[in-house]
């Protein structure tokens, strides 16, 4: 039967937010961002497996949070490496070493700073991957997003 792994990815730097720590260190409501984003998969019914990708400079960090903030929520921390794609590499890497068949799990990928991802979202994910072999999660946005120099805009010339 396969078993239900999340690679959630907090390699990140935060370069882009000109902050002193990377967005998924920084506190939402009660506790940092990323704590958030790993009690979204804890609370689904699949229970996946979570490896958290790290920046190595930030493990310690992450310690310490965890202590702080009482966290003890189970999860397996995996280096990251200098892009995302090294970094889920390094994450399907730790799988693949610690699984026997591999290729029958089911394995998501999520991003650190992405804690309102609901627990029925991801098991529902899950479940259509096991028929499907492969699901993208995507939400509809409410908002229009615009792009260009127009002045004024007909409700029908959104682009991304």
């Amino acid at each position: 039967m396969a078993q239900q792994y999340v690679i959630i990815v907090a390699g990140g730097t935060g370069s882009r937010m000109n902050q002193l720590l990377p967005k998924q260190y920084l506190i939402l409501e009660d506790k940092p961002v990323l704590m958030h984003t790993i009690q979204a998969f804890y609370m689904c019914k699949t229970k996946p497996h979570i490896v958290l990708v790290l920046h190595p400079d930030m493990e310690s960090l992450w310690k310490d949070l965890c202590r702080d903030y009482h966290f003890d929520i189970p999860h397996h921390i995996v280096y990251g490496g200098t892009t995302r794609f090294q970094s889920v590499r390094n994450g399907l890497t730790y799988i693949c070493t610690r699984t026997d068949q591999p290729s029958e799990h089911l394995i998501a990928v999520h991003d650190a700073a992405r804690p309102l991802i609901r627990p029925e979202i991801i098991d529902h994910a899950y479940e259509l991957a096991a028929l499907k072999q492969a699901v993208v999660v995507a939400v509809k946005s409410t908002n229009s997003i615009r792009l260009g120099k127009r002045k004024r805009w007909k409700t029908d010339q959104f682009s991304l």
